[in-house]
């Protein structure tokens, strides 16, 4: 349901008992599901198709850049209004990739390494970031990344807070939300869109497994109550109108309630995993990054400030995750 005016934005009243409800369901993590899920195998039909395409899992991933398909070109260029175009990264933005490919968690290397085709980059003005397709006939889970060649050269404060203030409406208020963030927004966006090649050939999100889904999602696009009850779920992000900025504040205030480390996170399941793994990864990092959500009036005072990755029920989340993670990246024989 769309947001119409400021009488109609409920105001969040999620009590701290359905917090701890929510975290009393998390299931223990299967050691077997995990180690099932990890282990690469190929019978001799996938393996005709991978050499169709032309898939070499032995190349260096900062060499498997490609021009974008027709068809994500298209896509790009339909969500902007207009023609995008492929973008060659030089040689210092392929300094940066290489860098921040080779700090993604072994696990993640490990799943590019087995499973992604191309990375491609693209020039476009639109709203689109990053695309993580399937190729092939999808008997053995490929892919191709494109990203937005812009952000190769972008901070994660500046990306961060762009996407997050298409949510909102000028409402003549003056209010403004920003987010501060450390460090580039290459690297978040890598890990983000690694995370969802890791999540598909799982198939955490699709399955909605335990250690991720239970009272949290009902289906891929679902949310469990209560969080499908409250101001969270009426979002852009979750097919709603843009908010007038007044509203920022009760918005994050709803979301503090809640087990979602940002806004994207409660799109789709999908989104939510690949959101609380880029996150708990580069609040591990060192030095670690920071995540805090302001929304300031219009004289430039703080009205509110969020930091969600300083929620328990968020920590929460991320701990099963990792556990589960850290299990399968066992089984590939990977460091931990």
């Amino acid at each position: 349901m769309a947001v119409e005016n400021s009488s109609n934005f409920r105001k969040a009243s999620l009590p701290a008992l359905s917090i701890a409800l929510m975290l009393a369901t998390f299931a223990p993590v299967s050691g077997t599901h995990a180690a099932e899920a990890c282990a690469i195998k190929r019978s001799d039909h996938q393996q005709v198709e991978l050499n169709r395409l032309n898939f070499d899992p032995d190349a260096p991933l900062h060499t498997r850049i490609a021009a974008p398909t027709p068809e994500i070109v298209d896509a790009f260029s339909q969500m902007a209004g207009r023609t995008a175009t492929a973008h060659q990264p030089n040689a210092t933005q392929l300094q940066r990739l290489t860098r921040d490919l080779a700090s993604l968690p072994p696990l993640h290397r490990y799943m590019l390494k087995h499973h992604l085709r191309h990375f491609s980059f693209i020039d476009t003005d639109g709203p689109g970031t990053g695309l993580t397709a399937v190729v092939g006939d999808g008997g053995y889970p490929l892919f191709d990344i494109t990203l937005r060649a812009g952000i190769l050269d972008e901070t994660l404060s500046a990306f961060l807070t762009a996407k997050e203030r298409q949510l909102f409406a000028d409402d003549g208020s003056g209010t403004s939300v920003s987010v501060n963030a450390s460090g580039d927004a290459l690297r978040y966006v890598l890990l983000h869109e690694a995370s969802h090649v890791v999540d598909h050939v799982l198939k955490l999100s699709s399955e909605l497994a335990p250690e991720f889904a239970d009272g949290i999602w009902m289906d891929r696009r679902g949310l469990s109550a209560p969080w499908s009850e409250g101001d969270i779920a009426e979002t852009p992000y979750r097919g709603g109108e843009p908010i007038p900025a007044e509203q920022a504040v009760a918005l994050y205030q709803a979301l503090s309630h809640t087990p979602f480390p940002s806004l994207y996170a409660t799109a789709a399941a999908p989104e939510d995993f690949a959101e609380l793994v880029a996150w708990r990864e580069l609040s591990l990092a060192s030095p670690a990054s920071t995540l805090e959500f302001v929304v300031h009036d219009g004289q430039g005072s703080q009205l509110y400030a969020l930091k969600p990755l300083e929620n328990v029920a968020v920590l929460k989340r991320m701990e099963a995750l990792g556990d589960f993670l850290a299990i399968c990246a066992e089984t590939a024989d990977l460091p931990t």
